[in-house]
């Protein structure tokens, strides 16, 4: 009697195993499924960005603002191209308050600053500065372009910079 309990027992826990993992490898597969019709689904492909975004500043009274950008020159002295680049001056809202466009040559420079009080006068300019590399993101060329951010203070003098390079580099703040 008491071997028949314990088949019985042990028929039971497996069948309760094996139940578990049909429905375990069901649910898996049905998983797997709905992932790849998803997937399939998508159009929207985020394509590489040639963007320098140095993040949010806010100028007070007597503040300025300068974005920096440098084209170093080929190490290999092949690639003499020079790159278009945009800079600019968003306000928080996404809107865009000034810039220009420049075409740098390789070993050259240029710049672009804007002054506190765009807004209303007596309270702090919010902005966000912005450069972007106008030639397609696995051109070499980006790779050679830094951006620099920096704050100066006319009644204190002291100036604050951040340095931003683009592809295979990091940032550097000072």
């Amino acid at each position: 009697m008491k071997t028949n309990k314990r088949l019985a027992a042990k028929i039971t826990t497996l069948l309760l195993l094996a139940a578990t993992l049909t429905i375990n490898t069901t649910s898996r597969a049905g998983a797997a499924v709905n992932a790849a019709a998803a997937n399939a689904g998508q159009t929207e492909v985020t394509a590489p960005t040639t963007d320098i975004e140095f993040g949010g500043i806010k100028l007070g009274k007597g503040q300025n603002a300068l974005i920096i950008v440098v084209c170093a020159v080929d190490q290999t002295g092949r690639d003499q191209r020079p790159v278009d680049v945009e800079l600019m001056f968003y306000d928080w809202d996404g809107n865009l308050l000034a810039g220009k466009t420049e075409t740098i040559m390789p070993g050259h420079a240029s710049s672009f600053d804007i002054r506190a009080g765009l807004g209303i006068p007596q309270r702090t300019s919010e902005l966000a500065p912005c450069v972007k590399i106008l030639c397609d993101p696995s051109d070499p060329r980006t790779k050679r372009v830094t951006g620099t951010l920096q704050v100066s203070d006319s009644e204190s003098g002291k100036v604050q910079s951040l340095v931003c390079r683009k592809a295979g580099g990091t940032g550097i703040e000072q």
